[in-house]
């Protein structure tokens, strides 16, 4: 597989972007929801935490920080425009629990200082960062001794019957209701490109440990579909 410009990349999420929480919901089968929950508790970030969320997309982890961590605040950051826009109009609603903020930056050159968050979260967003060693390294500079990252990223399931089914899903469903949903199947397969292709597992705990996180752990979900990473500077 040819890998994409960032530009690429961009426009494609800008072009999904409308139909992306729907496709979410039904590719998923709405279990989605309860994986975002599931990483952020395991997240445990503390009461008035600041924290920002890389790869933010239409706001879905920034919202479900709120709900499950007590008064804190949230950068919420994504590369696509499209995206942000989506997330500023669902982040409207307040919520009681805390704040969040949203920008368009690049999480490979992050505008924060040194040592500045107590965690840093990225959800299904790392796979599609054009150098993941340079992001991971930034995301570890912003973040304060201590301090957490958490990484929910789609993995490949090790049992047989359930990687059987994984890989017909991603290879023959995904596309078909990704051009259902959003008119762009070829966005589709590459989202199944990069899920196949991405270190899981201890290959992405060794990135972590490359960028100098310790600590580590990692929790499957979903029998392995996906899988929360976390890690301490």
């Amino acid at each position: 597989m040819q890998e994409p410009s960032r530009a690429a990349v961009e426009d494609m999420f800008d072009q999904i972007a409308p139909g992306y929480d729907l496709g979410n919901s039904i590719l998923t089968f709405g279990l989605d929801a309860r994986w975002r929950q599931q990483f952020v508790i395991g997240l445990k970030a503390p009461r008035g935490s600041e924290v920002l969320d890389a790869a933010t997309g239409t706001g879905d982890v920034a919202l479900t920080l709120l709900r499950y961590c007590p008064d804190v605040h949230v950068e919420a950051i994504d590369f696509s425009q499209k995206m942000i826009e989506i997330a500023q109009q669902r982040l409207s609603i307040p919520v009681a629990r805390g704040d969040v903020h949203m920008s368009r930056e690049d999480v490979q050159s992050l505008p924060y200082e040194d040592n500045f968050f107590d965690a840093v979260t990225i959800a299904y967003g790392i796979r599609n960062v054009v150098d993941v060693e340079v992001a991971l390294k930034e995301l570890y500079r912003v973040l304060k001794p201590g301090g957490t990252i958490g990484v929910l990223e789609f993995s490949m399931p090790k049992g047989t019957i359930v990687r059987t089914f994984s890989l017909f899903y991603l290879r023959r469903v995904l596309p078909i209701v990704g051009r259902v949903v959003t008119g762009r199947r070829r966005a589709f397969e590459y989202l199944d490109e990069t899920i196949e292709t991405f270190p899981h597992g201890k290959a992405f705990l060794d990135l972590l440990k490359g960028a100098k996180f310790t600590d580590l752990r990692s929790t499957k979900i979903a029998l392995g579909i996906t899988t929360a990473y976390y890690g301490k500077k």
